[in-house]
């Protein structure tokens, strides 16, 4: 199994160990023209519609009678208030 990494661009004959959706679901769904209007987004954060708040994080999964892991980039949809306290800790947008 051949694949190519986003990151550097290179071919891999191994197994890909790590995935990652650059958006969450609900901003990848919107045309380039409504996420240009409704969306502010950068590599961790995203707000639509100043109504929905999201961040991403890596959830690490150990795989069975390995030392290797498993990362799994996820979006979670957050209240408003946390999300504005995660972002004064680290601003992304």
């Amino acid at each position: 199994m051949s694949w190519i990494c986003s990151t550097c661009n290179k071919t891999h004959e191994d197994v890909p160990l790590s995935f990652a959706a650059d958006f969450p679901d609900n901003d990848a769904n919107l045309s380039a023209d409504a996420r240009e209007m409704r969306c502010l987004i950068s590599s961790d954060q995203c707000v639509i519609d100043e109504e929905q708040y999201y961040v991403r994080g890596c959830l690490a999964i150990p795989i069975q009678v390995t030392d290797e892991i498993f990362l799994w980039g996820v979006w979670a949809l957050l209240y408003p208030e946390d999300f504005l306290e995660i972002s004064e800790c680290s601003p992304c947008l």
